[in-house]
């Protein structure tokens, strides 16, 4: 996946050329081919999870236009599904919604028999049924091949009956695929429609969404809630009663100190934008308390390196371990909330400036958005070959160290090793 010179639509720049191209963009007969011919393989081997974001996409540099797609993350594959209605399982393509298949691949599929593919599948740790499974997925399209006609230019291709459950495949000659739209050939959620999706998608959805809002409204209300007084009032107040009367440690006393003031510390009015608030000062202090505290139960050997209390730990003092260790996790929380809000923040804020680029991307004149994209493509490749030059660099300045390390074990070789006398 890696090693793909594709685009990952999940990951698309705000300024893009997809962000601009029309559906026209995306009508490559080579694309078309290698839709159908996905949808086959991923039908036959039951992969339920091929949605827009586990395909990538190729686009011609100069052109902008969509020139080749490929699968990815097919680990969600060989359901044992039988598949022998006409619904469909999740994301796994319904054979009554393929619409068209290449002469090739159907030829191809004709000559497998039961005993081919139990062996090409065999030595991958898929069960009977499962294998059996792909065999009878195999097995029901073996059938809709032969039964389908082959498309006629001239009488173009039929439309899609919504309502007729059991339409047909038709199969398509390798010079025949421009012959037809992506419009022609979509029909529910087949990989034609998902194609279609992209487009919308990347040109007309909102970064910004009613998501995003939620995680941050929800995480702003969670850490108000947590930071509230009285949910860590009891805490302290535990900790307090179990203080002995005499002989209180050094550590123990500074970890109700630091709870004291950390619980007198007003709350900040917006606990998500408060960096260096003294609520979050005091925390800050809280949890090196209770740190300290703990490694020195480790050094006596009252608490194991892992936390839990020795044996002889009994009454009183064993309540005390237990107290500093409900403060410690209740501070490992706060600090974890607020950790998630602002991080759901800052996706919050760099969808929203990314939104902005788009917008006034967009709203540029055809021929200025080119020249933006032309920039921003001499930049890529500058730094392209920056990496490049680096890396060859780096290659030549090995080989000499490797020369020198050679030379090095052939003069000790001849002469000995120099040594200080």
């Amino acid at each position: 996946m890696e090693f793909v010179e594709s685009k990952d639509i999940a990951h698309v720049d705000s300024i893009d050329e997809t962000r601009v191209l029309g559906l026209d963009a995306y009508e490559d007969k080579d694309v078309k081919l290698q839709l159908a011919n996905l949808q086959v393989l991923d039908y036959v081997c039951g992969n339920v999870d091929r949605h827009l974001g586990n395909i990538l996409y190729k686009f011609d540099p100069e052109t902008h236009k969509l020139t080749s797609i490929k699968g990815i993350d097919n680990d969600a594959s060989f359901t044992r599904n039988l598949m022998t209605n006409s619904r469909s399982l999740s994301q796994l393509p319904s054979i009554h919604r393929m619409r068209v298949i290449d002469q090739k691949m159907a030829e191809k599929l004709l000559t497998i028999d039961e005993g081919m593919l139990s062996a090409t599948l065999h030595g991958y740790g898929l069960s009977q049924a499962e294998v059996d499974a792909a065999y009878d997925r195999l097995h029901n399209l073996q059938e809709r091949i032969r039964e389908a006609p082959t498309f006629d230019p001239e009488k173009g291709l039929e439309p899609f009956d919504q309502g007729n459950v059991e339409q047909g495949i038709t199969i398509v000659k390798t010079e025949d695929w421009d012959k037809f739209s992506l419009t022609d050939l979509q029909a529910g959620n087949n990989y034609f429609s998902k194609i279609i999706g992209v487009q919308d998608m990347l040109t007309t959805d909102s970064m910004v969404t009613d998501q995003m809002k939620r995680d941050v409204e929800c995480s702003k209300r969670s850490l108000q809630s947590m930071l509230n007084p009285e949910n860590s009032a009891n805490l302290l107040a535990k900790a307090q009663s179990h203080k002995p009367m005499f002989g209180v440690s050094d550590r123990y006393q500074n970890v109700l100190n630091a709870m004291v003031a950390y619980q007198n510390a007003p709350s900040p009015e917006d606990p998500v934008h408060s960096d260096g608030h003294e609520k979050w000062q005091r925390l800050a202090d809280l949890k090196r308390a209770v740190d300290t505290y703990k490694s020195e139960k480790i050094e006596l050997g009252h608490l194991s390196p892992d936390g839990s209390p020795s044996e002889a730990m009994k009454g009183k003092a064993l309540s005390r371990i237990e107290d500093v260790d409900k403060i410690g996790k209740f501070a490992d929380k706060l600090i974890e909330q607020r950790q998630q809000a602002l991080k759901d923040d800052k996706a919050l804020r760099d969808a929203e400036r990314k939104q902005g680029e788009l917008d006034a991307f967009k709203a540029l004149p055809p021929e200025e958005q080119q020249i933006i994209l032309d920039q921003r493509k001499a930049h890529e490749q500058y730094l392209n070959e920056d990496l490049s030059v680096h890396i060859q660099n780096s290659l030549a300045e090995d080989e000499i160290d490797m020369a020198n390390d050679v030379d090095l074990a052939e003069e000790n070789a001849i002469d000995g090793p120099d040594v200080d006398m």
